[in-house]
């Protein structure tokens, strides 16, 4: 009989550390990226309607914002503010209906990631921890958790990257100069192109040459008489020169056979 007792009451001792232990809703924050905490709830409540939740962060960040999880359905509605003085965030989620649950069937609730950035512009470690939390549940009963947990690492690091990326730094180099016996490095080559023509360019520039040269010359052309039609001029005059003296020539001829032929008419009248 005694031993039936201890096991009845050893069961209901381990039934009560079970109810214990998930009677606490834990808040599992995680930072996933640089400036960035997801906000994850886990409640033993298997419905929940809505939750009202207040969040404190710590004084070196500042929340700029927070994006909401995406698989949210456009009839819950989201609302979040922020307290910059106090740093405190409070944020509501609703359904608006019984029949609509914010938690999955393990009674998970991502409510979506918090942003944040430094004050100072400096690296700064905070935190993100939970203050209060009222849900709705499916009767649309309001009721205060006051179990509240935080799990998992709650030590975060906002960093800032003051170093200068290295194809930003000035160079120590001097341009143009390189050390004995040592072939130029390819950066040398991209950061410092050689001049070197196309062939094709330089054919067209001196093909634009020869073109403005020809234009050159056949201006001057057109402004200076053409030595090469003087020799023609020449032989002209002097072909024009001998056809005179000819013509002239034998205008006297014909003129003295014309004396000639009336004299010996007039003779032979006479007789």
């Amino acid at each position: 009989m005694k031993k039936l007792l201890w096991i009845g009451f050893s069961i209901v001792l381990f039934l009560s550390g079970i109810s214990g232990i998930k009677a606490e809703t834990v808040l599992e924050p995680v930072s996933n990226k640089n400036g960035n905490v997801e906000i994850n709830l886990n409640f033993e409540e298997g419905y929940v309607g809505a939750i009202d939740l207040t969040l404190k962060v710590s004084s070196n960040v500042k929340v700029t914002g927070i994006n909401w999880n995406t698989s949210f359905a456009t009839t819950v509605t989201k609302r979040y503010t922020y307290d910059e003085t106090n740093h405190i965030v409070k944020i509501y989620l609703a359904t608006g209906n019984n029949t609509r649950n914010l938690v999955d069937k393990n009674g998970n609730l991502k409510v979506g990631n918090l942003t944040v950035k430094s004050v100072n512009g400096e690296t700064a470690n905070y935190t993100v921890e939970i203050t209060s939390l009222s849900i709705v549940d499916a009767n649309y009963i309001s009721i205060a958790k006051n179990d509240l947990k935080i799990g998992g690492n709650n030590q975060f690091t906002y960093q800032v990257n003051n170093e200068i990326p290295e194809e930003e730094k000035p160079s120590t180099d001097k341009p143009n100069q390189s050390k004995p016996n040592q072939k130029p490095s390819k950066d040398e080559f991209e950061k410092e192109p050689t001049e070197e023509k196309n062939p094709e360019e330089e054919s067209e520039e001196k093909t634009d040459e020869e073109e403005k040269k020809e234009d050159d010359n056949k201006v001057d052309t057109d402004k200076k008489p053409n030595d090469n039609k003087q020799p023609e001029k020449v032989e002209e005059e002097k072909v024009k020169k001998s056809f005179d003296w000819k013509m002239m020539f034998g205008i006297v001829v014909i003129a003295m056979l014309l004396i000639t032929l009336i004299s010996m008419i007039t003779r032979k009248f006479k007789d």
